[in-house]
């Protein structure tokens, strides 16, 4: 694998940790974008973490409301503390409200392609809660791809997924293999612990 670029945003230094299925921190799930078999496979991977679980929710413009959602709705999916960053707002805010017993703070990034603020923004997001029982939502890695290229996207995920292993949290990475040739496809998915496909029983390791 390709390493990480420093510069992407800062990391935490440490070992590995966390657990999954088949016992990885970073799952990616293969479903088609906004398709109701991806959501459900969200709602259930990120109940993974528990009732009172904390969670960081990265979402692209116009889908982080439908994804929250998504968790509010799904079995066990409610989360003490959220933090839910907008990639693609057209204005840009910052801004903490109460929803039931918990916590929402939303941070928007304006720029699609800087992927310096989103670094940074998720690094606050894990750093300012327990980041060993925090639950991360990327979506989607298809997304990003096509915003910044695969080659940013691809080194931008390395980073990532290193930064949730060391600290000890969980995260699962949403894609559309349709979206992609094959040989993306191969070389995302190389860079992740398991691959859940909804509608099939075996977990990829």
């Amino acid at each position: 694998m390709e390493p990480g670029v420093a510069g992407d945003f800062a990391l935490y230094d440490g070992s590995d940790g966390g657990g999954m299925p088949k016992g990885g921190s970073n799952t990616l799930v293969f479903a088609p974008r906004s398709s109701e078999t991806e959501r459900e496979a969200c709602a259930d991977l990120s109940a993974i973490g528990g009732k009172n679980a904390a969670a960081v929710l990265v979402s692209y413009a116009q889908q982080a409301q439908r994804r929250f959602r998504t968790w509010r709705e799904g079995p066990d999916g409610r989360f003490d503390d959220v933090a839910v960053i907008s990639v693609g707002e057209r204005r840009q805010s910052n801004s903490t409200t109460t929803v039931g017993e918990g916590t929402v703070s939303v941070r928007s990034i304006g720029d699609r392609s800087d992927l310096i603020r989103l670094g940074i923004a998720i690094n606050d997001a894990l750093s300012e809660r327990d980041a060993a029982g925090t639950v991360l939502c990327f979506h989607t890695v298809t997304d990003l791809i096509e915003f910044v290229g695969e080659e940013q996207a691809f080194r931008f995920f390395y980073t990532l997924i290193r930064q949730v292993e060391t600290v000890g949290a969980r995260a699962h990475y949403h894609m559309d293999p349709a979206a992609h040739d094959e040989q993306t496809v191969i070389k995302f998915r190389s860079l992740f612990d398991d691959v859940v496909t909804p509608g099939n029983e075996d977990t990829i390791g």
